[in-house]
């Protein structure tokens, strides 16, 4: 069974609350970027299939079959599967980071200078330090439009005005991305 609306707001209000002094910092740090607009990256790919990659068993099942036919698609990884891409000869066109706290020293630094062919596309109150280091060919900031508003406050304090619809997860959130 579903959550009714003033439950998912409820959830909304208690995580804001939670984590807002440590969103607002991420926020004003990554406020130093060049925001560009997500219409420069409109019509990128058209006529190629993207493969989405976060970890799990699949991703481990399929590790060889990823390698061989990797470059017929491009691969967009969530945040903590880079590295994994990385160490196994996948080199991911994209990579989304969503989560405020996705251990950068874990999950990016052993490969931060690997990342020349890679876009990171970064929730703007996300981690900084992925935005902060590495050799990424490029790199964007979204915004996650809520139940609450609160794309307002992270906007303005980020100067982002790249807005998504808000996903549950760093996974949920590349469908969105991409299919938005």
């Amino acid at each position: 069974m579903g959550l009714d609306t003033a439950k998912i707001i409820n959830q909304s209000l208690t995580a804001i609350d939670q984590h807002k002094k440590m969103w607002k910092d991420h926020c004003r740090i990554v406020s130093k970027f060049k925001m560009k607009p997500l219409t420069d990256f409109e019509n990128t790919g058209i006529g190629k299939a993207v493969l989405l990659i976060a970890n799990g068993y699949s991703f481990e099942k399929e590790l060889e079959t990823i390698k061989k036919y990797q470059h017929n698609v491009d691969i967009l990884a969530c945040d903590k599967t880079l590295g994994h891409c990385l160490r196994n000869g996948i080199v991911p066109k994209y990579c989304i980071v969503a989560d405020a706290r996705v251990d950068y020293e874990k999950y990016m630094e052993p490969w931060k200078d690997q990342l020349k062919d890679t876009i990171l596309f970064q929730n703007v109150c996300a981690n900084p330090k992925w935005v902060e280091n590495g050799n990424w060919k490029d790199r964007y900031f979204f915004v996650c439009k809520d139940s609450v508003g609160s794309e307002t406050l992270f906007g303005q304090l980020s100067g982002c005005r790249n807005y998504i619809a808000a996903g549950t997860n760093v996974s949920n959130g590349m469908v969105i991305f991409l299919t938005q």
